[in-house]
């Protein structure tokens, strides 16, 4: 839909922000001939799910004893096996810690926890699958986020209430590492098509991360304001899958 509102041939920069990749495309497009012809790109494995997991590591965890220490026999104190909370934040991996011998060592290691409601809580949202509610609520922030200077995150069940404040800022610099990979890789993708950023007339995001306004700053600060376009950010790939098929 935004090439067929194009008047004359462009260079466009397209960037296209799935949920765990995002790719960086410089093609030319001529509307006469309706054909787009490729000149350069790059690409990143990370996009909205990072960003989740973000709010996860920074927010979540703590609240479910990360930040804690356990004894051994008696011992001296240990962290909290860090390896839960990296689960914890990939959607993908939380369903795989489900499992007797998981749930088992959490149960253990609560026994001797320095705040051991916390690890009961972490077993107790993998035990109950709440993943996916946990999941939705962060989601929500981070939309909130975009349209709004501050927000709260909340999530709650059984036992478990998280409540906590964010604000855009504070969100702006836990994301700010991906937000250094998005910039490099649209570097990448100009030096690949041997242009810069002069040689770029417009620029089309696409995807539910560049609603992100960091995300978007990063485009307005290297082309202006004027040559960023979005539109249709959830539907735009597959209506031209679909005009590409007529």
């Amino acid at each position: 839909r935004f090439a067929q509102r194009l008047q004359a041939p462009a260079t466009i920069l397209v960037g296209d922000f799935g949920g765990g990749t995002s790719d960086f495309s410089v093609l030319r497009f001529d509307p006469a001939a309706g054909r787009a012809v490729p000149l350069g790109h790059a690409g990143v494995g990370i996009a909205g799910d990072q960003f989740d997991y973000r709010i996860i590591d920074r927010v979540v965890s703590p609240e479910l004893g990360r930040d804690g220490t356990y004894r051994i026999m008696g011992g001296a104190a240990l962290p909290v096996p860090i390896e839960w909370y990296a689960s914890l934040a990939r959607w993908h991996r939380l369903s795989l810690m489900r499992t007797p011998q998981t749930l088992r060592a959490i149960a253990e290691v609560a026994r001797t926890a320095s705040d051991p409601a916390k690890l009961n809580a972490l077993a107790m949202l993998v035990a109950d699958q709440q993943g996916q509610a946990l999941y939705r609520a962060v989601g929500a922030a981070k939309s909130a986020l975009s349209a709004a200077d501050s927000t709260v995150l909340r999530f709650s069940y059984k036992d478990i209430r998280i409540e906590r404040a964010i604000a855009r800022a504070e969100f702006e610099s836990w994301i700010a590492p991906d937000l250094a990979q998005f910039d490099a890789a649209i570097g990448e993708a100009l030096a690949n098509a041997g242009l810069t950023e002069d040689g770029i007339d417009r620029v089309f995001l696409t995807g539910g991360t560049s609603f992100v306004p960091a995300v978007r700053a990063l485009f307005v600060d290297r082309f202006g304001a004027a040559r960023v376009d979005r539109g249709g950010e959830f539907v735009s790939v597959a209506e031209g899958l679909a005009l590409m098929g007529r």
